[in-house]
């Protein structure tokens, strides 16, 4: 079983990230074209779909596999170690990341070079459905993007080591940063350290919580405060 789940995984991390790649068209521009793509509104579904599209390749087309193979995924999670512990050491754990999430937010949409790339869909005028259907697309797309490369193939990488940490997380990590390697430079030096520490967590809490939780309010509070503190975008009511 874990031969089948690190093949798939490095199947899906490389050819279906080329793929995905290809199916997001504007993140091959540079960035001042993308922000100039990304203010009309009606491309907002566009983020909506690229967010869909990696809730497939990363979770269904995994679990699809599975099943083909015979293999439950609950089955697979156990068998590699995976867990979804929550005890007061993980709740603390979570409780410091969203709070330095936070910050780290309001620092970086204090500064014209953060506010050109958060939030991601530039939109002028955000209204209550656009917030939840952001929202609630960031909450999926973490969520399997976390259970994939700090869930399936971190893990496998650990049985294939021989539960050699450093080697699991360098590999893992020289799959994680080619997701990142379109954007700015600053983001792909910081996507390294987070997935590091991410694996860290994952291995010493034996739980997926914290990454999921801490990963989520990074993205939400960029997100946020970017929204407040750029000139040209409103929140509306309606």
């Amino acid at each position: 079983m874990q031969e089948t789940v690190l093949l798939t995984c490095l199947i899906v991390s490389s050819l279906g990230f080329v793929i995905w790649f290809t199916r997001s068209s504007s993140l091959r521009l540079p960035v001042r074209y993308q922000i100039m793509y990304d203010s009309n509104p009606p491309y907002i579904h566009r983020i909506f779909r690229r967010r869909l599209l990696s809730v497939i390749l990363y979770f269904v087309i995994p679990w699809i596999v599975f099943c083909i193979c015979g293999y439950r995924l609950h089955d697979v999670l156990n068998t590699l170690g995976i867990a979804f512990e929550w005890n007061k050491d993980i709740a603390l754990y979570s409780l410091i990341g969203v709070a330095t999430a936070f910050i780290l937010g309001y620092l970086n949409a204090k500064k014209d070079a953060g506010l050109e790339t958060y939030p991601e869909m530039r939109v002028r005028f955000w209204t209550p459905y656009i917030f939840f259907i952001s929202t609630l697309s960031w909450m999926g797309y973490i969520f399997t993007y976390e259970l994939f490369y700090r869930g399936l193939l971190f893990f496998s990488f650990l049985y294939f080591f021989n539960d050699d940490l450093v080697l699991a997380i360098t590999a893992t990590q020289s799959l994680y940063v080619l997701t990142h390697y379109w954007k700015l430079n600053r983001i792909t030096t910081s996507s390294f350290v987070w997935g590091t520490l991410a694996c860290y967590m994952a291995y010493r809490l034996h739980s997926l919580w914290p990454a999921i939780i801490i990963h989520l309010a990074v993205c939400l509070s960029f997100e946020w405060w970017g929204i407040i503190k750029h000139r040209e975008m409103h929140a509306q009511r309606v």
